[in-house]
């Protein structure tokens, strides 16, 4: 079991299996602690990035990056593992610590990525301060955004969990929101106005057809998709047929 803290005071503890405490003293002061595959980890002032190896602290390769970046959170990924800042992700492999970009880099550097949790399938729920959740596929590349214009309860997220059913519980502010990663709610808070009557997809683009006409869908990096209607129908669209990268809309 270990214990730490960010205090110049505060040690980082380990409590022995015979009941007796070791404890190592920082020289200014120890960032937050996390686990990577089964092995400890922690930020330091001086020289980055820890592992604990034994009952030693050692650098890691690259981590003196986090001298002046702060680590808010971390998991294992992979074969290694994926290490959050308020501005982004950072990779950790047998070569050291690098760089991982993402499609909503952008939106963290706004929104300060907070805490993140990997599933299992490698998909990345990345938790905010002020914007919500990000769900990144394992390449960095955006799926979607989660905030309170989608359900949340709270834009402000310090904590994500995942229960054995793959439901994922996300901690805030304001109360716990329980959400189906795998489904997404687009109603009239995303522009889509009626009744939405059909759906289908032409050219990579989503279109919807309601009694107040026929939408496309927007998306953007980093933004929750928008939906914006298609000029010229204004009456109910009752059915779609894609023709390649066009759309056959029947009104009524």
């Amino acid at each position: 079991i270990w214990r730490g803290g960010t205090s110049r005071s505060v040690p980082l503890f380990r409590l022995e299996p015979d009941g007796s405490l070791r404890v190592w003293h920082p020289s200014s002061n120890f960032g937050r602690a996390v686990t990577m595959q089964g092995a400890l980890y922690v930020k330091t002032r001086e020289k980055g990035l820890m592992k604990m190896e034994g009952d030693t602290l050692s650098p890691v390769r690259g981590g003196e990056v986090f001298q002046k970046l702060a680590v808010t959170d971390a998991s294992s990924m992979d074969s290694g593992g994926l290490i959050a800042t308020p501005s982004g992700f950072f990779r950790l492999d047998a070569e050291g610590v690098k760089p991982f970009p993402t499609a909503a880099d952008a939106y963290f550097a706004a929104n300060l990525l907070y805490t993140m949790y990997v599933f299992p399938d490698g998909e990345i729920a990345a938790g905010t301060r002020n914007g919500g959740v990000v769900l990144l596929n394992r390449d960095g590349s955006l799926d979607r955004v989660l905030t309170r214009a989608s359900g949340l309860t709270d834009d402000y997220i310090s904590a994500i969990f995942r229960d054995r059913q793959g439901g994922v519980w996300l901690a805030g502010n304001m109360g716990v929101t329980y959400v189906n990663p795998g489904l997404t709610r687009l109603d009239a808070s995303l522009g889509l106005q009626g009744d939405v009557k059909c759906v289908a997809r032409a050219g990579g683009i989503l279109y919807a057809g309601s009694t107040k006409g026929l939408f496309r869908m927007r998306t953007s990096a980093g933004q929750e998709p928008r939906f914006e209607p298609i000029p010229g129908i204004d009456t109910a669209v009752t059915a779609l047929l894609p023709l390649g990268d066009q759309i056959l809309a029947a009104t009524d």
